[in-house]
Parts: structure tokens; sequence; C-alpha cells
């Protein structure tokens, strides 16, 4: 449970307060089964560095899920070369 409310942050909506995690971005943790309606928690990014690297993880997530985890097409979608995207998914885990 630990590591999904760490990653949690880099898989949930930036908002002008900071990162809002909502149910849907614990989903992946518990099996599919959503939180309860309004658990809501706030987290505040910590530095640019780390709300740089959410940005980044939750973009090439969401070209993943888009793209049904091909690479070539991710890669494509956000200007990266293969063999960078494969990094950065090792990097972030993701792989």
């Amino acid at each position: 449970m630990r590591a999904a409310v760490e990653c949690a942050p880099a898989l949930a909506i930036l908002g002008a307060a900071g990162t809002i995690v909502t149910s849907a971005d614990l989903a992946f943790a518990v099996g599919d089964a959503p939180l309860p309606v309004g658990s809501v928690a706030t987290i505040a990014p910590q530095s640019l560095e780390e709300e740089i690297a959410a940005l980044e993880r939750r973009r090439i997530v969401e070209a993943l899920q888009r793209t049904g985890h091909n690479h070539t097409h991710t890669t494509r979608g956000l200007g990266l070369s293969r063999v960078g995207l494969l990094k950065k998914m090792d990097r972030m885990g993701l792989r």
C-alpha cells in the first residue's frame, strides 16, 4: 500500500493547490476496486524537480494506455526515441 500512495501523485491530477489524489488514482493498488466516493487527499509538490517527474510519468502512463502499451506508437506521440522511452519506463518502474 505504501508504494501505491507514493506512486499516486505521479498519476493524479495536478491542480492549483498541488496534486489531488482521487480514488481512481489508487484503483490499481486495490485491484481496480474504487475507494468510497469523497475520498480525496491533497499532496503539495515538494520541489519543481518532483513536479516535473510526476508530470512526465503521468504523460507516459496516459500515452501507454492510449496506444495499448505499444511502445513505438507511444514514442511517436511523445516525441521520444524508443530507447529513451524504455529507459524512462525502467527508471520509473513502469516496466
